[in-house]
């Protein structure tokens, strides 16, 4: 979450608006820096434009944009850290014994 989605999350808590949580949420906690679905932000949006427009003339320090741009400035889209490497194989040539037939020397 950035800080933006998170003044909006707190927005929306004291009007009473929060988004339906998923299992694997934390709308109800907001904290810079923890995960959010790609639904939830659209949803946050959507919500949030609506009080906007109920508030369209208190430009405030309540307002908070409803625009994406705004509420994704500064994040970061989570990668998964690559799978590790398997360990390489090495075979020792001293534990391999090699017969050589006597008619070849």
């Amino acid at each position: 979450m950035t800080a933006e989605i998170v003044r909006a999350l707190e927005r929306l808590q004291s009007c009473g608006q929060l988004p339906e949580p998923c299992d694997d949420s934390h709308l109800d906690q907001p904290v810079v820096g923890k995960p959010i679905s790609h639904g939830h932000i659209i949803e946050v949006s959507n919500i949030l434009k609506a009080v906007n427009g109920d508030l369209r003339a208190a430009k405030g320090d309540d307002f908070v944009s409803h625009h994406l741009d705004s509420l994704l400035r500064g994040s970061q889209v989570y990668s998964e850290p690559p799978k590790p490497r398997k360990e390489p194989v090495i075979y020792s040539l001293a534990s391999v014994m090699v017969v050589i037939p006597a008619d070849v020397w």
